[in-house]
């Protein structure tokens, strides 16, 4: 797990028959859980380089980030407006 208690991708072309990777592979067959893309992997392995200072910096300011309006805001707003339907 990463700093941020994230796990890296799982490998499931091993089939070591552990419950983690039958889990897994029944989250991957009912399209609830996908492998990623090679876009997406070129994109992990970019974050995975940068300097721990730069990706702390991201991090610092994605945390803090301020959603104007407001994510429940928002969510009301389309809640609102699904209802008038």
């Amino acid at each position: 797990m990463n700093q941020k208690g994230i796990s890296s991708q799982p490998n499931l072309n091993e089939s070591n028959g552990t419950q983690e990777q039958e889990v897994l592979a029944q989250l991957l067959e009912d399209g609830i859980w996908r492998k990623a893309t090679d876009d997406e992997k070129k994109l992990a392995n970019a974050w995975r380089d940068l300097p721990d200072a730069e990706k702390e910096s991201v991090i610092s300011e994605l945390e803090n980030l301020k959603l104007e309006p407001s994510l429940s805001e928002i969510i009301n707003l389309n809640r609102a407006g699904r209802d008038s339907l």
